[in-house]
């Protein structure tokens, strides 16, 4: 087994890099409302990795199959191999994705 080495993206740095985005979608069944982070691990400018770090389960669930369908534009300072963070904010049927630093 290969050991890998993940740069730390702030979350503007991989809003940057990214070239693919999608925003997750309300679940139906879900009457809750609040902000999920997401943890993102990418190789070859492709997520391999996504886990949620709080929030409601269903939105998380969301967050996460939305954020692993990312991908995003070579770097060659950082082979297409980083890690960092993506927050979406849920409000009703509303989604968006929050830009922190």
């Amino acid at each position: 087994m290969q050991s890998v080495a993940y740069a730390q993206l702030s979350s503007t740095d991989i809003l940057k890099r990214a070239q693919k985005k999608v925003l997750p979608k309300t679940p139906l069944v879900c009457r809750c409302s609040g902000s999920i982070t997401v943890i993102v691990f990418v190789e070859s400018n492709k997520t391999v990795c996504a886990t949620a770090k709080n929030g409601h389960p269903l939105l998380q669930k969301a967050a996460v199959d939305a954020a692993s369908k990312w991908n995003y534009r070579d770097d060659a300072r950082l082979g297409g191999t980083f890690t960092g963070e993506l927050t979406f904010s849920f409000e009703g049927n509303h989604v968006r994705l929050l830009n922190h630093r």
